[in-house]
């Protein structure tokens, strides 16, 4: 069961202040030329509720349920003897003469008690015997139960709430108290008003409650961007709790680097404005480009072609689209970042992580907002170089940074007090070291890697290539060719660009193992090609290339790892005996012991800083 608040301490609160502002702000939010969709005798007495109850109204109540009421339900039945909360699907909330007993009227305790067994906590024992001895506090609803338990009550007395809706397909809604259940109705209220004006369904909804709540929304626009994201994303919170835009337009934000990942919905309504789509359209075309592919859904409308204005508009959204697509993206900005970028750019290609992301770290302080509203360089994420670098720690070492205006001069900037390699927040483990970790067991598939103890890994397609191969295999079959680079390797691209865009133009035979490998710096000194869709061959043909002694030769054995060999009872030791030559390590592994995956990507974790975040580069 859901709980809706981990306070339960009541507070003095002035109920009658509350019920009369709300009311009164419900009163304003109706349409006039839509009266047959509300009570107009409401709007005109500014109130949602009743005449309260007496004391023998409340004395009745208690004696005929056997409990004397909590002080919330108390205080609000003696001011107001029932309510009204409209737009709602509790049309109606009961007064001390229709509070009873529920007894599990609609069978819902066998159903929530099937789940139990004897690991169930007390709270989740508590919460199945509820559905017995709650009383209802709803009287005209639209298939929703609200219920009140006696025995669930805090230490000052105040009793649970339970809301449940049939049409949910969910556990209850829980609430500390009646008093925190009325709140979330009242901000449920002004979420939906504040929906309706936003379409134009409703007139303009503006009030003292909906003016605090924006400067909430500033105060953690400030807080965001001078490093306190944590309360920024606490205060953005309540405010997107009662519906202010602009609250989820800044915590959309947060998110994607949070989680380091291009959304399609976090950023799309910013990414339509030509104030902030240099940054966060690339993003949203990323996030969507990403959705689309996986999902099998290329011929889905963008949503976000919808919200152009203009031909202009539609135009730049299909274009940034295509080069998510098309993997050409490349993220820019003014000044030190830009540059720190484009330099940044040219290590993480080959698998440089820490040292990138040292340029982009120093360089982030120098970084300014396109607008008020835009909180972080999240064109980096879009970057299909560059975003591999921002993992969720790095995205949250980012927003802990005081940038675009509130860097603190007296701050001794991050590039100034770099240590050695491995020490600043965020560098990943030096050395070959994590080949030892443990990981789960999740990759599904057959893979090859080679280390060579070479700082360079541009030459290595040379040294991995067998100069023979590359024509027709015995059986006469033609082999389809994409023209790499002079350095025999392709930009960077992601594994499922490699396999889909080049792996089938490469084609392969029995007699001929064409691999697919990116390459890249495994640890200083160290180079690394790895290939992590093997594909099957004649056992009989397979040559190692530790046997060919590559750091020599030029020539070079063939790189090859069949997909079903029998596999190794421990793939590591496979790395540390035999099977090397000088200078070059390799680590073969087949089905049956599979490495995990890293976050989820399609990348083995036996190569995860090999290849990071599923990018880097492809070649022969």
């Amino acid at each position: 069961m859901t709980s809706t608040d981990e306070s339960t301490r009541e507070t003095p609160f002035d109920w009658r202040e509350f019920l009369t502002r709300w009311s009164g702000e419900w009163a304003d939010a109706q349409d006039p030329h839509e009266q047959d969709e509300w009570d107009p005798e409401l709007t005109a007495a500014r109130w949602l509720g009743c005449p309260g109850a007496s004391d023998a109204d409340i004395a009745a109540l208690e004696e005929r349920i056997g409990h004397r009421l909590p002080p919330s339900l108390d205080t609000f039945l003696r001011i107001s003897d029932g309510w009204r909360p409209e737009d709602h699907p509790v049309y109606r909330l009961a007064g001390t003469r229709e509070i009873d007993p529920h007894q599990n009227s609609h069978g819902l305790a066998e159903i929530f008690a099937e789940g139990l067994d004897e690991d169930a906590s007390p709270q989740e024992l508590l919460e199945a015997g509820m559905w017995h001895r709650a009383f209802r506090l709803d009287a005209e609803t639209d298939a929703t139960l609200v219920l009140i338990d006696p025995l669930d009550r805090d230490a000052d007395g105040e009793w649970a709430v339970y809301e449940w809706a049939s049409w949910r397909a969910a556990p209850p809604d829980r609430f500390p108290s009646f008093r925190h259940y009325m709140l979330e109705r009242y901000r449920s209220f002004h979420s939906s008003a504040a929906h309706k004006a936003a379409h134009g369904e409703g007139p303009a909804f503006a009030n003292d409650t909906t003016r605090a709540q924006d400067a909430v929304v500033e105060l953690a626009r400030r807080a965001a961007l001078g490093g306190e994201y944590e309360e920024a994303l606490t205060l953005l919170r309540e405010a997107g709790e009662y519906g202010r835009p602009r609250a989820g337009l800044l915590r959309g934000q947060l998110d994607c680097l949070l989680s380091a990942h291009a959304s399609a919905f976090s950023v799309d309504v910013l990414a339509v404005d030509p104030v902030y789509a240099p940054d966060l359209l690339p993003v949203a075309a990323a996030g969507f480009a990403s959705t689309d592919r996986h999902h099998s859904r290329t011929g889905q409308s963008w949503a976000l072609l919808a919200r152009c204005t203009t031909s202009e508009a539609v135009e730049k959204a299909e274009e940034a689209l295509r080069a998510a697509r098309e993997g050409t993206y490349r993220f820019t900005a003014e000044g030190r970042l830009g540059e720190a970028a484009d330099e940044a750019r040219e290590l993480a290609r080959w698998g440089r992580w820490n040292e990138a992301w040292r340029l982009l770290w120093a360089a982030l302080p120098h970084w300014r907002p396109l607008g008020p509203d835009h909180l972080a360089p999240l064109g980096l994420l879009a970057d299909p170089v560059l975003g591999p670098v921002i993992t969720p720690e790095r995205g949250r070492l980012l927003l802990a940074l005081p940038r675009g205006g509130f860097a603190r001069p007296e701050r001794e900037l991050p590039g100034t007090v770099l240590g050695p390699v491995g020490e600043m927040p965020g560098d990943d483990p030096v050395g070959l070291s994590w080949l030892e970790d443990e990981v789960p067991d999740r990759f599904d598939g057959g893979y090859r890697a080679v280390f060579v103890a070479d700082p360079d890994p541009a030459g290595l397609p040379a040294r991995l290539k067998d100069p023979g191969g590359g024509g027709p295999g015995p059986g006469g079959r033609p082999q389809r060719e994409v023209t790499p680079g002079p350095d025999g390797l392709y930009p960077p691209l992601s594994t499922w660009d490699a396999h889909h865009r080049l792996g089938l133009a490469l084609g392969s035979t029995s007699y001929d193992d064409r691999t697919l490998a990116r390459v890249g710096q495994a640890a200083p000194g160290w180079s690394f090609a790895f290939d992590g869709r093997a594909r099957g061959f004649g056992e009989e043909r397979f040559v190692s290339p530790g046997r060919r002694r590559l750091g020599g030769d030029q020539g070079g054995g063939r790189l090859a790892q069949r997909r079903h060999l029998r596999p190794d009872p421990d793939p590591l030791p496979s790395l540390r005996r035999g099977r090397r030559g000088r200078g070059v390590r390799v680590l073969r592994h087949c089905r049956g012991r599979r490495p995990a995956l890293d976050r989820g990507d399609t990348a083995m974790a036996v190569a995860r800083r090999l290849s990071r975040h599923d990018r880097g580069m492809a070649g022969r």
